[in-house]
């Protein structure tokens, strides 16, 4: 049985990955160019920290997802609800490839993965095999194309909301949760 509203967790997982990506992409626009030879600074590592967060973050969101469940989609037409429902999982997917390719690129510079100066995360691809530096090159394409998403994400929400006049936004607000009016 799928739940009347989405509950104050799911709504806290989904603005606090807004919040760490609005952060990761920031720091990633800050951070020198990364070249085999560049040894990662404060900024990379702070940047590699916050990519283990976010992936601690939405593996529970998507636990989360799975085991409570999520509302019914608003009444609408077949293929908007299909369109919804494609989107939410190319942005789990991208999120994940994201994070994944970002690890590839560390460990294909051969840069330890230290969370926040602790404890060093150990380097589970292999440093020297081809693909995982194909995989790293492809970090910087997939966060195009996720912020192109994202972007797709936020106009479908405010077009329901202006134009259609429907819930869909409304039910992700942080403040509420009884979404009906």
């Amino acid at each position: 049985m799928r739940p009347a509203a989405y509950s104050p967790v799911a709504k806290s997982l989904h603005w606090l990955i807004v919040v760490l990506i609005a952060v990761q992409l920031a720091l990633g626009w800050l951070m020198p160019g990364a070249r085999r030879t560049t040894p990662p600074d404060v900024l990379n590592n702070w940047h590699m920290s916050m990519g283990i967060v976010i992936l601690a973050v939405i593996v529970v969101r998507a636990l989360w997802r799975t085991f409570a469940g999520v509302p019914a989609p608003e009444p609408g037409p077949r293929w908007q609800i299909a369109a919804a429902e494609a989107a939410h999982v190319l942005l789990y997917l991208l999120v994940f490839a994201l994070l994944l390719s970002g690890w590839a690129n560390a460990v294909a510079h051969n840069w330890t993965i230290t969370l926040f100066w602790t404890v060093t995360v150990p380097a589970v691809l292999p440093a020297g095999a081809a693909w995982v530096r194909t995989v790293g090159e492809l970090h910087s394409t997939i966060v195009w194309v996720l912020l192109g998403l994202v972007g797709l994400h936020v106009a479908a929400a405010l077009g329901h909301h202006f134009i259609l006049g429907d819930n869909v936004l409304r039910r992700m607000l942080p403040a509420r949760t009884d979404n009906r009016r």
